[in-house]
């Protein structure tokens, strides 16, 4: 489905200057595309999210792979001011679509 980040390797200093981290132009996790994914079709929760990914309860990596999402800018908080709100819903946001449409067609070539 989506191509992801190998695992990382030290690097010289020098290429850590020139080459971006991988987190910034791939996905770090197969669940964290399907999030995305699902994000792009609607505005969901936690328990949303969970669901439509066929999980009984929100994991703890399911937390994790929000947080870093909204952390990269992938996704946004539609209640930013209440981050613990029970009516907090997660939506895409332009860079999440962008890195969507790159990955699909980097997996396409």
């Amino acid at each position: 489905m989506f191509p992801f980040a190998p695992a990382t390797q030290a690097k010289s200093p020098a290429e850590a200057a020139v080459t971006p981290p991988a987190s910034e132009s791939r996905l770090e996790s197969r669940l964290a595309g399907r999030v995305l994914l699902l994000l792009r079709e609607s505005e969901m929760g936690k328990a949303g999210l969970a669901a439509a990914l066929g999980h009984a309860t929100v994991s703890g990596e399911l937390h994790k792979q929000i947080r870093r999402l909204v952390t990269a800018g992938y996704i946004a908080m539609t209640i930013p001011d209440k981050p613990n709100s029970r009516l907090q819903k997660y939506r895409l946001t332009q860079q999440g679509l962008l890195l969507i449409e790159a990955l699909q067609q980097e997996a396409g070539s």
